[in-house]
């Protein structure tokens, strides 16, 4: 069901998000992605308990994606007016730009920790998203006490951090 309301607003909707990339120094990839992640960002929105539509869904949604063009426009540090098509124009919350940024980093982070070997991703797997305790950490990886397990978690999120704070884009968001 859920994929035939994403099929139903690409259908509807995509082509006026790919014309406001388009006339604004994007590409046909752009498009895609910022329609992308505007869905996204949609999707979330609409699941909160006290959201309320202040305007047309086609409204929200440009003015979603609008501000994520934007965003990286200005990230590219390419800064340009940009061209309205759509001449409604809604405000986007504090509380959804926030949600952008996080997901930003949240991305930037999975992909750190892709590049880290299987032990460190399990390790912090099991440290921050399954909440283990460090002897159970040491349990599960088969290390010889709860110090073992510290050092290696340590050891793994300096690895992470070291990553992230290499990319590009990381010293984009700090700027924020």
């Amino acid at each position: 069901m859920q994929d035939q309301g994403f099929r139903a607003l690409y259908q509807l909707y995509y082509g006026m998000i790919e014309q406001l990339v388009l006339r604004n120094n994007g590409a046909v990839d752009d498009a895609a992605d910022i329609f992308q992640d505007g869905l996204v960002a949609l999707f979330h929105k609409v699941r909160k308990v006290d959201f309320q539509l202040t305007a047309s869904l086609k409204t929200f949604l440009y003015a979603i994606c609008r501000n994520l063009w934007l965003m990286k426009l200005r990230k590219r540090k390419r800064e340009t007016p940009i061209t309205e098509v759509h001449q409604e124009t809604v405000g986007l919350d504090a509380e959804a730009l926030q949600l952008l940024e996080d997901n930003d980093r949240n991305q930037l982070v999975a992909e750190g920790l892709s590049q880290l070997g299987e032990d460190c991703q399990r390790v912090l797997q099991l440290y921050y998203f399954e909440k283990c305790r460090m002897k159970n950490i040491a349990e599960q990886m088969g290390y010889s006490g709860e110090q073992v397990a510290k050092n290696k978690k340590s050891r793994c999120m300096r690895k992470l951090r070291e990553w992230v704070l290499s990319q590009p884009q990381a010293a984009e968001m700090l700027q924020y």
